[in-house]
Parts: C-alpha cells; sequence; structure tokens
C-alpha cells in the first residue's frame, strides 16, 4: 500500500481529515521560489528615480566598479516592511541589463517575496563577456495595496582580459632549445661547403 493511502487510512481511523496529496497545510507561509523573469517584469524599472525605502547592495562594490567575466555578484534587496502593511509583497525583481538591452537570462525574480524586509540575489557575468557593454543592475519590489518601489541603479564596467603570461621557467627551456636547434643547422651548413665534391 502506497504512503498516500497509509495516511489517508491513518486519518480515518483516527477521526482526522486527510490532506490530498502536495496540498500545503494550513498556516504555512507561501513558498518562495526564484524564476528567470518573464512578460513585462522589467519594463520601466530603469526609468525614473528610486522611490520608496527599498535600497540594493552587491558584493561588486559600488556603482562603476568593474567586474570580470564569470565572476558571480550577489544581491541585497532591504526595504521597510511597513511600506507594504507588514505584509508579504507580491514580488522582488532584480533586473540586470548589458547595454541597452535587458537581459531574460540574468534578470530575476521571486514571487511571492518575503515579509520581512531582505531577500537575495546572485547571478554571473556571461563567461564570454558583454563585449565591452556596460552592465547594469535595479531592483524593484512590488506589493498590494502600495506602489511599486524601485532601488538605486549600479552599474559596472567589464574588465579587458588579459592575455594569459608564459612562465618564465618555460621560457628558458625554449630559448635553449631554439640556440641547440641554430646551432645544428649552422654546423651542418658548414660541413655541407666544406665536403668534396665528386
Amino acid at each position: 500500500m502506497c504512503l498516500a493511502a497509509l495516511t489517508t487510512v491513518a486519518a480515518s481511523f483516527l477521526g482526522a481529515p486527510a490532506l490530498a496529496s502536495g496540498a500545503p497545510v494550513s498556516g504555512s507561509a507561501p513558498v518562495q521560489s526564484t524564476t528567470s523573469v518573464t512578460g513585462n517584469s522589467c519594463n520601466g524599472v530603469f526609468h525614473g528615480s528610486p522611490s520608496g525605502s527599498l535600497s540594493e547592495r552587491t558584493s561588486a562594490g559600488p556603482n562603476g566598479s568593474t567586474v570580470a567575466t564569470g565572476q558571480q555578484i550577489s544581491i541585497t534587496l532591504t526595504w521597510n516592511p511597513a511600506d507594504f502593511g507588514g505584509n508579504a509583497v507580491d514580488k522582488t525583481d532584480v533586473c540586470v541589463k548589458i547595454g541597452t538591452q535587458i537581459s531574460s537570462a540574468l534578470s530575476q525574480e521571486h514571487k511571492p517575496g518575503p515579509t520581512a524586509g531582505t531577500d537575495f540575489f546572485s547571478f554571473d557575468i556571461p563567461t564570454q563577456g558583454t563585449g565591452g557593454q556596460p552592465i547594469c543592475v535595479r531592483t524593484a519590489v512590488s506589493g498590494s495595496g502600495a506602489d511599486s518601489e524601485k532601488s538605486n541603479l549600479v552599474c559596472y564596467s567589464e574588465l579587458d582580459p588579459v592575455a594569459p603570461e608564459v612562465p618564465y621557467v618555460l621560457l628558458l627551456p625554449l630559448a635553449f632549445a631554439v640556440v641547440v636547434a641554430g646551432a645544428f643547422l649552422l654546423r651542418r651548413q658548414r660541413r655541407a661547403q666544406h665536403a668534396p665534391r665528386g
């Protein structure tokens, strides 16, 4: 007998109502999930001035800092829960723009958002780089009965890739091999010049 059936039988025996499989327990907090931003969630986020108490901090440093390809950026959102009546916000969004285009691959949202006025996100700078274009981050919080709030805007420039240096210990054997090969060729050439001709 499967676990769900055993649960139903036990509940009937004890006189308690059985829960449907997968149903949430009454009074439990809503499950917060991370998803890619869909639809128009980030439209308009990069317009206008910061609003409300929402602010963002990132592990990459202040506006104008430099980031490297593949670098992970952690983002902390904070706001005053009283702005939304102390209730869980409908959603929190982290919107990422590369150049003038919003990146649907890097932008994320939590829906529903948390109640305590703090949320966390992270994303990685594309390993293929941004083509020299700036990468900008702005966050937003939306809730029932209150206007959406926008954070400060933070933009980063991509660190120019540096060609890897050849270790010094590898250059010495390489230089020695070139010298030996050159001396060998020179010796053969001289022997050919002094060889008797038939």
